[in-house]
């Protein structure tokens, strides 16, 4: 499998990100098996198909929280979570603070560092 078709299966992920993207759809897409293109997305990424999906959501919101006053639960159903507390539990877990906080005070320069030594790397 070449770096072209991972990134092709990034850019499917991208263009369906809002939906449910799975790891059949992607492996459908590219045309290889779910197995070999999970190994393989992993191999490229250095992170699970499935973590990747959960960070980018969580990326995606944080840009919505940012620039819209548009309410948690709205951008939590969004990106798929099936509650308000799931969300802000899986946001301070990504970023160290509360939706509410991050709306408040944004992520300055010195916490962007932080959360991509945490291992994210993909907002």
């Amino acid at each position: 499998m070449s770096v072209k078709t991972v990134k092709s299966m990034i850019a499917w992920v991208e263009e369906n990100i809002k939906g449910n993207p799975t790891l059949e759809g992607m492996s459908c897409h590219v045309g290889y098996s779910a197995f070999y293109c999970s190994a393989k997305f992993h191999e490229y990424t250095g992170i699970s198909f499935k973590k990747y999906i959960a960070t980018r959501k969580l990326c995606l919101a944080a840009e919505e929280i940012a620039a819209t006053d548009q309410r948690f639960l709205d951008i939590a159903v969004e990106y798929g979570y099936s509650s308000q507390e799931a969300f802000t539990r899986a946001f301070v877990k990504q970023f160290g603070r509360t939706p509410g906080q991050y709306r408040r005070y944004g992520m300055r320069e010195g916490n962007i560092a932080e959360v991509r030594e945490k291992g994210s790397k993909i907002c």
